[in-house]
């Protein structure tokens, strides 16, 4: 407890470590990288619960927002931009849209009526108009983003 876990990123043509990403306290709950791979997003865990945006060349968080009081498990950057990403949490689905320029974010609650479910994985239609969504209860929720 209290300790920073690190995000190494390699360069597997040079065999060599790139960075030594350090923000997130004690766990990093999920990664994600963007399709140009220009950016990658990170998950904390429960003790710090926060989105996190990096800039993969030079190796600078972008942006950071807490991702609220509900735990978020898994994060995923849509597959056609580096603008957006969706996180899933407990009960729970949130998109992001990631102003990088401004250094701003803001999420959009995805409004699941009467589907109470534990969240656990995620996967972003090519043309990023669906998310499938696993649950802990073996279902698979398809919303619209």
């Amino acid at each position: 407890m209290g300790f920073q876990a690190d995000i190494i990123i390699w360069d597997f043509d040079s065999l060599q470590m790139m960075h030594r990403l350090k923000l997130h306290k004690v766990l990093i709950q999920s990664l994600s990288f963007s399709h140009d791979e220009k950016f990658l997003a990170s998950l904390g865990g429960q003790d710090d619960n926060t989105l996190v945006i990096w800039d993969i060349e030079s190796g600078k968080a972008l942006i950071g927002n807490p991702v609220g009081n509900n735990v978020a498990n898994k994060v995923k950057f849509f597959n056609n931009t580096h603008s957006k990403c969706v996180t899933i949490h407990n009960c729970g689905v949130r998109t992001w849209d990631c102003d990088l320029e401004q250094k701003k974010v803001k999420y959009n609650e995805i409004l699941l009526n009467s589907i109470k479910r534990n969240f656990s994985c995620i996967a972003i239609s090519p043309c990023d108009s669906a998310a499938y969504i696993g649950t802990k209860t073996g279902d698979i929720v398809q919303v619209d983003i």
